[in-house]
């Protein structure tokens, strides 16, 4: 298998991105490589795009592992939310 892609040596960092600390080392370390001339700018490129997906994704799954949570406390199921009162409407009813 070619490790090599456009100056990066994919064998350098051969652990899984599992969370924000991981995706750090890997930008990081490409940052660097280009500053050394050892990663082309647009292998950069797409690797800070692809990063800032996944950081989305790494921020977005324990929002939704709350929210299920707090779902099931509250006995609500999928398409049930719209039970729950609306806190905003109440206060601004008692003004």
């Amino acid at each position: 298998m070619d490790t090599n892609f456009g100056g990066l040596d994919l064998s350098s960092f051969p652990h899984p991105l599992n969370n924000v600390h991981d995706v750090s080392l890997l930008l990081g370390q490409s940052i660097n490589q280009v500053r050394r001339g050892q990663l082309a700018p647009r292998v950069a490129t797409a690797i800070g795009y692809l990063a800032g997906i996944l950081l989305s994704a790494l921020q977005q799954g324990p929002l939704e592992e709350r929210l299920q949570r707090l779902e099931a406390t509250l006995g609500l199921g999928k398409g049930q939310t719209d039970m729950v009162p609306n806190v905003e409407s109440n206060t601004t009813k008692q003004n």
